[in-house]
């Protein structure tokens, strides 16, 4: 790959791991967004500041976390996360949580399809009842006015 090449060659970014496009596209969507810069000033992210569990550009540094401590350099810290205990138990995690997900919309759905079923097997009830009523008032009065009859 020329970009591996590339960045073997550059000092600031010989410590970086190439990810072909087939293992990024693999990435979750909330790390492909989060990009490598800061919002506020349009430098890359340079730190990571654990007591805010932020990425920090340099500026971002001198404006807002010299006083944190523990500050340490993002690429250290991104080096080994991919392959890290806390990455997998996490991909672990989402991937029950996903499955979870698929199990109560599937409880969600057949449940749904039951109370759907029940209200339409009570409409029904409802209508024999009403019927029988009807019937048995057209008895009742049939046999009043016949009972007046006489």
């Amino acid at each position: 790959m020329d970009c591996e090449k590339h960045h073997s060659r550059n000092k600031s970014s010989k410590q970086y791991k190439i990810l072909n496009s087939n293992a990024y596209k693999k990435l979750p969507d909330f790390i492909i967004k989060t990009g490598n810069r800061c919002p506020d000033h349009d430098q890359r992210y340079e730190l990571y500041c654990p007591n805010h569990s932020a990425a920090c550009c340099l500026q971002c540094f001198t404006e807002k976390h010299q006083n944190c401590k523990d500050l340490k350099r993002l690429p250290d810290i991104m080096k080994n996360v991919k392959s890290s205990i806390s990455m997998t138990r996490l991909e672990q995690e989402l991937k029950d949580a996903d499955e979870n997900y698929e199990d109560v919309i599937n409880y969600l759905k057949g449940r749904l399809s039951t109370i759907l079923s029940q209200k339409t097997t009570k409409i029904e009830e409802i209508h024999r009842m009403r019927k029988s009523l009807e019937e048995h008032l057209d008895k009742l009065e049939q046999r009043m006015v016949k009972e007046l009859d006489e």
